[in-house]
């Protein structure tokens, strides 16, 4: 190939190893790889050389412009050369291959073999150089990860597994070149002892490229872990007790929570971590682990409500004693809206005055103004508005649903008038959506079911955001 290849600008030069031919090739590849893991380095050590970290790095510093200094007299300008030099020993061979294929005389083709065997074993040499370069230079990338300035790690991971890599490819390469040598003289035997120790180093070499690896993992693990307790603290802080009233600001309150439990869904679960969005949404686990409550299932027994009525209580919260139970008694939907309404009283409400709630469903008849506000956080949390929306698109198509002669057949329910008077008689359109299991071909859950709430108050939350034209 004529010319310098490094002459050429970036862009022609990944043109040329995209062109098809056998030059420039993986020798010239791996040499590229190396010198880009060098030139990483570099920056990484000139970058902790700056003024306002020297302070930080002062006692790596010796050894960091040690290192420098071989990059630059040494390591890089020898990489320069075995990069050109791969490509001419290479073309070389390719053209001694072609004459020894053209040649008809035993002779002359014999002669010609040896002259092959001769340029690829030089070609082999300046490979095995290579790869003693990139042996060093990922000693250097593992020294800088660790010891040099830490918010470059990046730069540092990418010069080892650079060098990593240009390493493996040319023991790829190499041994690849020797099933040529049929016959196994001293000079191949030599290469592939020197190969075999390039491979006990590229282990060694992956080994510490994992550790670290697994180094930034421990340090994003802890940065996680702090993240978390700190968030648990603040929701332990009862700093929203008697301030969060808007339904707005309720609403923003449950999404926190919910994206909390999300986030760190592997430090609140550890075994069984859910997968799914909508499976964090469990206000017993928030209660719990997130607020510090004790939480349980029992018999309530029964009390008299505000309203001078005895009911069976379905929840109580003790905030003194930091319990909540409920009521195992209920069916397992009730169960729910009770504890997420239990979890609104946590964090809402001030008091640490035992409180006990009859059986929820969602509607907020004869409730006082602590009681709908705990209710519309459960209704917040449980049916996040995004989520629902995003269920009911996906049953029934649409966006809003309309009960039409088309939608009124898709739900199989004959004449679209005597459709409308049945469902005035179970509360309306948006309470037959909530636990409908049929539409347009296709049975799935409902979405009660999905959401694991009352008809009623799946019903309500359509109608709140907009799903159902009644």
């Amino acid at each position: 190939m004529e010319g310098k290849l490094l002459d050429h600008k970036a862009n022609d030069l990944l043109e040329l190893f995209g062109a098809g031919r056998p030059t420039p090739g993986s020798g010239s590849a791996a040499s590229l790889q190396a010198m880009l893991s060098a030139k990483l380095i570099l920056t990484v050590i000139k970058l902790t050389g700056k003024d306002k970290f020297k302070p930080t790095y002062d006692n790596v510093l010796p050894e960091l412009r040690r290192r420098e200094l071989d990059i630059n007299d040494r390591i890089y300008p020898e990489l320069e050369n075995l990069f050109q030099q791969d490509s001419d020993k290479f073309d070389e061979y390719i053209r001694a291959y072609k004459e020894w294929e053209a040649e008809k005389n035993p002779e002359k083709r014999e002669h010609l073999h040896r002259i092959k065997l001769d340029r690829l074993a030089e070609a082999t040499e300046n490979t095995v150089a290579i790869a003693q370069f990139s042996v060093g230079l990922a000693e250097v990338g593992e020294f800088i990860f660790k010891n040099a300035f830490k918010d470059v790690r990046g730069d540092s991971a990418v010069a080892l597994s650079g060098a990593i890599a240009a390493l493996a490819g040319c023991i790829s390469i190499v041994e690849l070149n020797l099933v040529s040598f049929t016959s196994r003289d001293e000079w191949s035997c030599e290469v592939q002892e020197e190969i075999s120790m390039l491979k006990i180093k590229h282990r060694e070499l992956l080994g510490k490229a994992a550790e670290c690896a697994g180094l930034l993992e421990k340090e994003n693990a802890d940065i996680h872990h702090q993240a978390f307790l700190k968030i648990v603290t603040d929701l332990r802080s009862g700093k929203w007790e008697e301030l969060t009233t808007s339904e707005s600001s309720i609403e923003k309150l449950a999404r926190d929570v919910q994206n909390v439990l999300w986030m760190y869904r592997d430090l609140i679960w550890k075994k069984d971590v859910p997968e799914n969005y909508i499976d964090v949404l469990k206000p017993e686990v928030a209660i719990n682990r997130l607020l510090g409550y004790q939480f349980g299932y029992a018999s309530l027994g029964r009390f008299v409500a505000e309203d001078g009525r005895e009911y069976e209580a379905a929840g109580e919260i003790d905030k003194g004693r930091r319990v909540v139970r409920v009521s195992g008694d209920m069916r397992p939907s009730v169960r729910n809206f009770t504890a997420a309404h239990e979890l609104g009283h946590a964090l809402l409400h001030s008091g640490n005055v035992l409180h006990r709630d009859r059986p929820l469903d969602g509607s907020d008849e004869n409730k006082d103004v602590r009681e709908k506000q705990a209710d519309k956080f459960a209704a917040f949390f449980l049916m996040p508005g995004t989520l629902v929306t995003s269920y009911f698109y996906e049953l029934f198509g649409m966006d809003r649903f309309v009960a039409d002669e088309n939608t009124v057949f898709k739900l199989r329910g004959g004449v679209p008038s005597a459709f409308r008077k049945r469902i005035e008689e179970i509360g309306g359109l948006a309470y037959y959506l909530a636990t409908v299991e049929y539409f347009n071909g296709r049975s799935f859950n409902s979405l009660a079911k999905i959401f694991n709430v009352s008809r009623k108050a799946m019903a309500i939350r359509l109608k709140e955001l907009g799903l159902v034209e009644e």
